[in-house]
């Protein structure tokens, strides 16, 4: 966690992923959250880009302000945008779930250089009308003394009945957590704040997930005619950022969109690479293994980055083991590629330092691929070595019982 000082409030914020060459991700989230509520999500897309995820005032660590205007949306947005120019962001995509998407449509608004694209994910934006009369009675109740008990049952109401249970008791326990000039403040202030001015100012791309009814839809594409609308399957407002399998999945595909990373099928180079293989070919390394590809489970100080290092590893396997890889299945989720593999050879040659022993060797392995533009970037293992040193003698097999 880190701190930045703007307007005599000390903000929190997280940091997560190192993805300099995309642009960065700025998660804002709604009101009674914060910043670890969005977790799950930053972790998710901190794969492919750096992520900054800011607490507001008033809501998780960060400092909470005597004077409510504090939590107003131009006041949330003046804060984000000071902790976004102290660490150099520029062009980044703004996405905000629920009140924290009025908080990015404002900052796109006023600061279009931070503005790459905006993503409001469930967003508290130009409510339905419906929606709107029932505001005043809520805000009355979170006057009151029994304000905690209001704010429990605007929590509840936000919930599909396919949500896990345990992200409501999450959002219950920080609503106890929470004060009332916070609770009551943020709505208050958002009622006054321009969302269609500020919409008609957006020229980044926008898309608008839509899981509960918070949006007027109808009204969002007449303000800004080119904005995404989509949609969610069995997630409610909690749902879709504690398990945000479909933001996720949604964001990627609008950005491959509109910032002109065309959708590719990342398994490709992976069966290339398991193709060539089995062809004993690895001079195809080089079209399918980037030449800052990082093997992470290659023994330290055997090979170099790159398809020649990743040539030394593989070939060393084949000279010492003479291992053959079939694919048992094989799994594809974003830049990040899982194949499941068994592993058949036999000791021809020193390996380790153990002289060739002939044995027969028959294991299964998970490899993890990372693939961007078509290329192999890192990768990691998880094997089944102590079935491999069994194999070779070094560890003797279990007696059996009886």
């Amino acid at each position: 966690m880190h701190h930045f000082h703007h307007r005599g409030v000390r903000l929190a914020y997280e940091l997560h992923g190192d993805r300099p060459e995309r642009p960065a991700l700025v998660l804002l989230h709604g009101w009674c959250s914060n910043r670890a509520e969005m977790r799950p999500l930053a972790r998710a897309l901190a794969i492919g880009h750096r992520v900054l995820a800011v607490d507001a005032a008033g809501h998780g660590d960060s400092d909470v302000p005597a004077d409510v205007a504090r939590v107003a949306v131009a006041a949330q947005a003046d804060d984000v945008i000071a902790v976004c120019d102290h660490l150099g962001l520029t062009a980044a995509v703004l996405v905000g779930h629920s009140s924290g998407a009025a908080v990015a449509v404002d900052i796109a608004a006023r600061r279009p250089d931070l503005a790459a694209a905006v993503v409001a994910l469930d967003p508290m934006l130009l409510p339905p009308a419906e929606m709107l009369a029932g505001v005043g009675p809520m805000l009355e109740a979170l006057r009151s003394p029994a304000w905690r008990e209001a704010m429990r049952e605007v929590v509840a109401a936000g919930c599909a009945a396919t949500d896990d249970p345990d992200l409501l008791a999450a959002e219950l326990a920080i609503v106890d957590r929470s004060h009332q000039h916070v609770v009551h403040g943020v709505p208050a202030a958002f009622l006054d704040w321009d969302a269609a001015a500020a919409l008609r100012r957006v020229a980044a791309p926008l898309l608008v997930v839509d899981a509960t009814g918070l949006v007027d839809v109808p009204r969002v594409r007449d303000l800004v005619p080119g904005v995404t609308v989509a949609g969610t399957v069995g997630v409610g407002h909690l749902q879709l950022v504690g398990h945000p399998a479909q933001a996720v999945a949604m964001i990627e595909d609008f950005l491959r969109a509109t910032l002109g990373r065309p959708p590719v099928d990342n398994r490709g180079p992976v069966l290339a690479l398991f193709a060539a293989l089995a062809d004993d070919d690895l001079a195809r390394l080089d079209d399918l293994v980037a030449d800052d590809f990082v093997d992470h489970g290659a023994p330290p100080g055997l090979a170099a980055p790159g398809p020649a290092g990743y040539r030394v590893v593989l070939g060393t396997l084949r000279e010492a083991l003479d291992l053959r890889w079939e694919v048992l299945e094989l799994v594809g989720e974003g830049e990040r590629v899982m194949v499941h593999v068994r592993q058949r050879g036999r000791h021809v040659g020193e390996f380790l330092g153990i002289p060739p022993t002939g044995a027969e060797i028959d294991a299964e392995a998970m490899h993890v691929y990372r693939v961007e533009d078509g290329l192999l970037r890192e990768h990691r293992a998880v094997r089944d070595d102590l079935t491999l040193l069994r194999a070779l003698g070094v560890v003797p097999a279990p007696a059996l019982a009886g």
